[in-house]
C-alpha cells in the first residue's frame, strides 16, 4: 500500500521532470528565436540602399565531406559589411549584386552575368571565410597576378584570419 511520503516524493518528482522539460522547452525556443531574429535582421539589412564593393571567398561544404571554395566580388549593403566585420552577426544571408567572380584558368575577374544569371547570388554569412571591403568595383581588364593590377586577389587565408567566434 502507497505511503502518503511515497505519493508525495513521487509527484515531487513528476513536477521536478515537468520543470526541467520546461526550462529546456523555453531554452531552446529563446535560443531560436535568437537566430530567427538574427536571420531576419540579415534579411532587413540586405535591403539597406547603401552598398559596398567587397572581396568574399566563401568555402562550401560538400557532401563528401570536402570543402570547395568560392572567391566573388560583389556590392553588399554597407550596414551588413560592418556588421558582420565586427562579429555582431554571425548567421544569417549575405545578398551579393553586381556579381563577378575570379577565374584561375585566366587570372581574371568576369561577370557572373549570362543568359541565365542576373549577376546577384545569395550565400550564408557562416561559410565567409574572407571578407574584405574594396574601394572600388574590380577591373575586368587585367590580370591578378600582375602587382599593378591594384586588386584583391584570391588566396587561402591563414587560421589567424579568420574572425573570431562571437562570445555570448
Amino acid at each position: 500500500m502507497p505511503t502518503i511520503a511515497n505519493t508525495y516524493s513521487r509527484s515531487v518528482s513528476a513536477l521536478l521532470n515537468r520543470f526541467a522539460a520546461f526550462l529546456v522547452l523555453t531554452a531552446s525556443i529563446s535560443l531560436s528565436a535568437c537566430n530567427v531574429r538574427d536571420e531576419v535582421q540579415t534579411v532587413v539589412d540586405n535591403s539597406d540602399p547603401q552598398k559596398v564593393w567587397v572581396f568574399t571567398q566563401i568555402n562550401v561544404p560538400e557532401e563528401d565531406g570536402g570543402m570547395e571554395t568560392f572567391y566573388y566580388y560583389g556590392r553588399v549593403s554597407k550596414k551588413l559589411f560592418a556588421r558582420i566585420k565586427d562579429n555582431t552577426v554571425t548567421q544569417g544571408f549575405l545578398f551579393l549584386a553586381d556579381v563577378h567572380y575570379y577565374d584561375s584558368e585566366d587570372d581574371k575577374v568576369h561577370p557572373y552575368e549570362d543568359k541565365q544569371r542576373e549577376g546577384e547570388l545569395v550565400f550564408r554569412i557562416e561559410d565567409v571565410k574572407r571578407f574584405e571591403l574594396l574601394k572600388r568595383a574590380p577591373r575586368t581588364d587585367v590580370k591578378l597576378s600582375n602587382p599593378d593590377a591594384d586588386e584583391v586577389a584570391p588566396r587561402e587565408t591563414e587560421p589567424t584570419e579568420a574572425a573570431p567566434a562571437k562570445s555570448e
